[in-house]
Formats: structure tokens, C-alpha cells, sequence
């Protein structure tokens, strides 16, 4: 909008000689093209703001897409590693294995470390509701696994959340390439203007807040099943339960804003 500025400050200046003059007509011509000059650069200012909003939406996802893809393949491999260690059986642990459990809680630890650093990355986009929630949850499960696997855990329990983990990073792989798709096609959500779309669309946050709410549901049901078979010291299992019910009211409080959100003008 330079060009078109720098024509609005010229006309501007002929308006005020011819003021000067006492040229009223003369002036009002200047001054009505000065306004058109000022309209033409705020639209090309706002065409430039948009098209960077979106080179910078498009990079946000870049990101976030190789972030997740390789938090997805050292997960994979540290449950596998997991499954592998309750095959042989806690009460058959020798110092190799018990050497290989803490090298799993540090991976997994870093791990959530990194999961933390994409959540950083979202609050600073700050378009979405849904999406960092669920990075902070897989933050969390991460850390929590972390802590199993020192105290030697890696029964049902371990595995169900570390099968969680893996299932809601495919979720927010999947809506991200989804998301970058639609970008390289140019589609955009009905009533929206370039450079005003959010880094995920509401259909696509109401689809990992469903995910989300199932993950909850498979939590609770494994927590009853370790209880039932008495696999787990009770006052763990009460605390994993107080885990689920903290991120039950969590996933409410998501749907109630980003239902409030819908309701904006």
C-alpha cells in the first residue's frame, strides 16, 4: 500500500494549496481522491496481512505436523520396548531389564518435554481451544508413564494410557495434514476471509474433543478392571481416578467454550 499512500499524501498537499488559494472545487477533487488513494492502500495493506497470515499458518502446521510424526515414532517404539518387558514379567526383572526401564522413563520423559514445547507453539497461535488442550493431556500422559515405568509398572494400566498417547497423536497428525491439504487447495470455511481461519476449523476441534472424551471412557474402564482384579495397590488406582475425573471436568469446560464460541458474533 506504499504506492497508493504516498499518492494520498500528494493529493493531500494539493488539496491544502488549493485551500490556500481559496480553489475550493479544486480542492474537494484532491481531498475525494486522497480518500480513494487512503481505501486502495488499506485493501492492499489487509491483502498482505492476510496472505502472511497464512504463510505463517501454513509454516505453524509444517511444524507441527514433523513434531507430531516423530513424537508418534518414538512412542510407538518405547511401548513397544514396554510390551516387550511384561512379557518377561516384573518378578523376572535382572539388572538389564531394570537398566532398560530406566532408559524408557527418560525417553519417555523427554518425550513429554517435547509434546510440551508443541503446546507452546499453539498457545502462541492462540486460534484453537480443543487442539492445545489435547497436547497438554498428551503431555501429561507422557509424564505419567514416565513415572510408571520407574516404579516398574508396565502391566495393562501402563500400556492402555501409552496405547491413549499413540491414539490421540494419529488424531492430531490426521487433522493437521488434513488441515494443510485444504490450505494448498485454497478451501476455506464458509464466511470466512483469507487470513481469518483458525489453525483448526470447530467441525475439525468437535472431532478430537470426541476422541478425547472415548480416551477418558477407555481410562475408566481399564482403571475398573486393574481394581477388579486387584492388579494395582488401591491407593494408586484411587489416584488415577482422581486423574480421570480432573480431565472429565477438563473436557467439559473445553465443550462449554468452544460451544460460547459458536454463540460469538
Amino acid at each position: 500500500g506504499q504506492q497508493s499512500l504516498d499518492q494520498a499524501q500528494k493529493e493531500m498537499n494539493d488539496a491544502s494549496k488549493s485551500l490556500d488559494e481559496q480553489e475550493q472545487r479544486k480542492a474537494t477533487e484532491s481531498q475525494d481522491r486522497a480518500i480513494e488513494e487512503l481505501e486502495q492502500a488499506q485493501k492492499e495493506l489487509e491483502e498482505a496481512l492476510a496472505q502472511l497470515r497464512e504463510e505463517e499458518k501454513e509454516e505453524t502446521l509444517r511444524d507441527l505436523e514433523s513434531r507430531f510424526r516423530q513424537l508418534l515414532t518414538k512412542q510407538r517404539a518405547i511401548n513397544s520396548n514396554t510390551l516387550d518387558l511384561a512379557q518377561i514379567g516384573e518378578q523376572n526383572f535382572q539388572r538389564a531389564e531394570d537398566l532398560r526401564l530406566a532408559e524408557l522413563a527418560t525417553e519417555q520423559r523427554n518425550l513429554s518435554k517435547d509434546a510440551a514445547t508443541c503446546l507452546h507453539i499453539l498457545d502462541e497461535d492462540g486460534t484453537t481451544i480443543v487442539f492445545p488442550r489435547v497436547v497438554d493431556q498428551i503431555s501429561q500422559d507422557m509424564a505419567l508413564v514416565a513415572a510408571r515405568l520407574v516404579e516398574r509398572r508396565v502391566g495393562a494400566l501402563t500400556q492402555s494410557i501409552q496405547e491413549e498417547i499413540v491414539d490421540a497423536l494419529e488424531q492430531l497428525l490426521e487433522a493437521v495434514k488434513k488441515m494443510q491439504q485444504e490450505a494448498q487447495q485454497g478451501m476455506q470455511q464458509p464466511g470466512e476471509q483469507p487470513g481469518e481461519a483458525p489453525l483448526l476449523p470447530e467441525s475439525a476441534e468437535l472431532k478430537l474433543l470426541r476422541a478425547s472424551q472415548i480416551r477418558i471412557n477407555t481410562r475408566t474402564t481399564a482403571v475398573d478392571a486393574q481394581r477388579e482384579e486387584d492388579a494395582e495397590p488401591q491407593e494408586l488406582l484411587n489416584r488415577a481416578m482422581r486423574t480421570i475425573a480432573s480431565r472429565q471436568k477438563e473436557t467439559a469446560d473445553t465443550a462449554r467454550e468452544l460451544r460460547d464460541r459458536g454463540h460469538q458474533p
